[in-house]
């Protein structure tokens, strides 16, 4: 994936999430980690559901391979 396409999908994301959002499925890219030699992108989203996600790459026709639940883990100090 070049740098230009990188930033065709997250203008796209930016557009696609305001829109869900604006019409009550709230879904925020908090962030994204680009690992250009291998082409790959790991995005970070917070919304209530995965299906609002996917229905926003499906609408957008943006390529992914899955999209799964994840959980932050902060560390405690003890």
């Amino acid at each position: 994936m070049s740098l230009e396409t990188l930033e065709q999908m997250q203008r796209a994301l930016q557009a696609s999430t305001s829109l869900s959002t604006a019409h009550g499925k709230p879904v925020h890219c908090l962030h994204s980690i680009f690992v250009p030699g291998d082409g790959l992108v790991l995005w970070l989203f917070s919304a209530l559901d995965a299906i609002d996600i996917r229905d926003i790459y499906e609408a957008n026709e943006l390529p992914f391979v899955r999209i799964v639940e994840v959980m932050e883990l902060t560390p405690t100090t003890e």
